[in-house]
């Protein structure tokens, strides 16, 4: 079975983009959890996901409506990847953070425990 290449597209962009989704926000909430994150914190960070989608529902409905579904979901991934290239192109072009800013991050970059494993 061949399938067309607007559907192909499409699954190749929802595969992404579902990805990304499923993968982050756990970390997050477990990264929460590390750093001895309230429980009423956690709830809020976990459904901080939802907020943007239930705020823009009926506009993106109706520029679906408009569009087409599938063209919708790629231009989404698009606008997503077009947001990684400019971030990156912005940080070439800004100074580097505060050096306890540097020592925030690499603290969460790098999990309690696991030195063990960054000395391989």
């Amino acid at each position: 079975m061949v399938l067309p290449d607007w559907t192909r597209k499409l699954l190749w962009s929802s595969t992404i983009t579902q990805g990304i989704i499923y993968i982050v926000r756990p970390m997050i909430t477990y990264r929460a959890l590390e750093l001895d994150a309230s429980p009423s914190l956690i709830g809020v960070i976990a459904a901080l996901y939802a907020l943007l989608p239930v705020l823009m529902a009926l506009t993106f409905g109706r520029w679906v409506g408009v569009i087409g579904e599938g063209r919708f979901v790629i231009f989404g991934t698009l606008g997503m990847i077009l947001n990684f290239v400019v971030s990156i192109i912005i940080s070439k072009f800004t100074p580097p953070p505060p050096k306890h800013i540097q020592d925030l991050v690499e603290e969460i970059r790098i999990p309690r425990g696991a030195t063990s494993a960054i000395i391989h």
